[in-house]
This record gives structure tokens, sequence and C-alpha cells, in this order.
């Protein structure tokens, strides 16, 4: 399993299939409540935390499956308080790797490992921001809002040596940051102007410092 934690720092979302749960800090309330649980071979996981700590979006899918494999699943959302999740994207793809912007407004998200999605939170319209062509042994991973939420990061390639991609919200100004041998794109900086990334090279990779602005 794994965890993540709101924002403000109130709520911890922890997953472990095959349930969702949350717990808070305040008040020296740690006590955990099971939010979400997947039915038969169902599962609960990837939970991302809106940034007020009030909603837990995740995608609910096959219990199983083997490793690498593209599988069919769906973004739900609930409340942290716990209730009835709602469905966010249509069925029939695998919809993974849910990431809230910065302000809550929009969830980004990955479709059958190939394509980036933008979903809004409120209204529930959906747009494609970026996929990829060519091998269909490149996949798109790990996407990432800038802290202004003006942009993501993300991972794409095959077979552990990924480049780093930086897009605009709206799917506009492709650019890449950083070619080949990357293992995992972590993170942003807090001031959007660096990025955090590890990789499998023998020297020590070099500091890519930069405005994306």
């Amino acid at each position: 399993g794994f965890s993540v934690i709101a924002k403000d720092g109130s709520v911890i979302g922890s997953q472990g299939p095959p349930k969702l749960g949350v717990s808070w800090d305040g008040a020296n309330d740690t006590t955990p409540l099971n939010i979400a649980q997947g039915q038969g071979p169902t599962a609960a996981g990837q939970v991302a935390l809106s940034p007020d700590g009030a909603l837990a979006v995740f995608v609910l899918g096959p219990a199983s499956g083997r490793a690498g494999e593209i599988v069919p699943s769906a973004l739900y959302a609930v409340a942290a308080e716990g209730g009835a999740p709602r469905q966010l994207s249509p069925a029939g793809v695998a919809d993974r790797q849910p990431r809230w912007s910065p302000d809550g407004r929009t969830i980004g998200y990955v479709v059958d490992g190939l394509a980036l999605w933008g979903l809004g939170a409120g209204s529930g319209a959906r747009r494609l921001l970026y996929t990829l062509g060519g091998s269909s042994y490149l996949r798109l991973n790990g996407p990432r809002y800038s802290p202004d939420g003006r942009a993501l990061a993300f991972t794409d390639g095959c077979c552990g040596s990924y480049a780093i991609e930086r897009i605009n919200g709206d799917g506009s100004g492709l650019r890449r940051l950083l070619g080949g041998e990357v293992s995992v794109f972590q993170d942003w900086s807090p001031d959007g102007r660096w990025i955090a990334f590890s990789s499998d090279r023998d020297t020590r990779p070099p500091a890519f410092p930069g405005s994306w602005e």
C-alpha cells in the first residue's frame, strides 16, 4: 500500500488492496476510516486527495493482473468522510494515475498508458492533452502539475529509459525537458524552476534548472 497527505496536512489517505482509507491528525484523531472498497475481483487504489482534503479520487479496477498489463479501470471520487463513490470516467479503458491540480479544479490522468487527459473536477468535462504515437511499447507515466497549476510534466518512453515532457494545462506548448535515461520523474520544486527525477546512469546526473513559463 501507500499513503498521501492533504496539502494542509489534516488528512492522510492510504491504500492497501482492496481497501481505500483516510485518517485525520486533528485533535489527536488518527482512527482510520474505510471510505471505499473493491468488491469481488476489483480493488481500489492509486488514491489522490484533493488539495483541501475533502475528496479522494481513486482507481477501481481488477484486483490482479500480469505486471505491466493494461486492464480496464475507471476513476471514482468519494468524500473523505465516506459515502457513496461516484464514477468520474467512462468504463472500457484503463484510467490510472490521477493527479489534482493545485487549485483543485482539474484532475490529470493517464489513459491506457498512452494518453494524458484532463478532467474537470466539478463539470466532469474531459479533454485530451497529449497522446503517444509510434511504437506500441511506449508508455506515458507520472503526470505532475506544476506548483502554479499552469503546466504538467510527465515521462514517456520505453523499457526503463524515459524522457521528461512538459505541456500546458490546455494541451498546448509541448516541450521536452530531458531526453532519455530517466527512470522516474519525481516532482517539481516548490518554486516550479527545478525538476527531480531518478536515473540509472552510472554517473551523477546534472541538475537541469530552468523557467517553464
